[in-house]
This record gives structure tokens, C-alpha cells and sequence, in this order.
């Protein structure tokens, strides 16, 4: 029969502490910098597959405030588009 070797637990020693912590933040900037280029990557691939915007549906000028649009004309400006949809 073995007998039973207990060890006196010790504090880490700040040195331990602080490498730890570089340990962790290395970890840490890894896996943001691994899910940064994925996410970069799937979006990039998204938007060549996406294309263009298509036309406008409408350019009855009665549907409008002001005057029709095309994309080449706003193109440069902030947009908002208020669709609407009635079910």
C-alpha cells in the first residue's frame, strides 16, 4: 500500500499572475482577430454575390415626394427608404 502525498497549496507568485494574464489576453486577441477575418470574409463573399440593387419598382411620379430617383442620382447621398407593406 502507497501512502497518501499531500501538497501545501501556495499562492501563485505575482509573476505567475502577470504571465497568466499576458496568457489570456493572447487568447483572447486570437480568437477576435480569427472571428474578425471570418466575419470580413463571409461578408465580402456576400455582397460580390448580392450584386447590384435593382431599379426602383416605381417611376410614377405620383408614388412620389419630390420628384423619381435613380440610384446613379443618389449615388454619394444618405437614402432612407420607408417600404411598406399591407397583408
Amino acid at each position: 500500500m502507497t501512502g497518501l502525498v499531500l501538497q501545501a497549496h501556495t499562492r501563485p507568485t505575482d509573476e505567475a499572475r502577470e504571465t497568466s494574464r499576458r496568457r489570456r489576453a493572447w487568447r483572447f486577441a486570437g480568437v477576435a482577430a480569427v472571428l474578425f477575418l471570418f466575419l470580413t470574409l463571409t461578408t465580402a463573399a456576400d455582397s460580390k454575390r448580392l450584386g447590384k440593387a435593382p431599379d426602383f419598382p416605381s417611376t410614377d411620379a405620383r408614388s412620389w415626394i419630390g420628384e423619381p430617383q435613380t440610384w446613379k442620382a443618389l449615388e454619394g447621398k444618405v437614402v432612407i427608404l420607408d417600404i411598406w407593406t399591407f397583408g
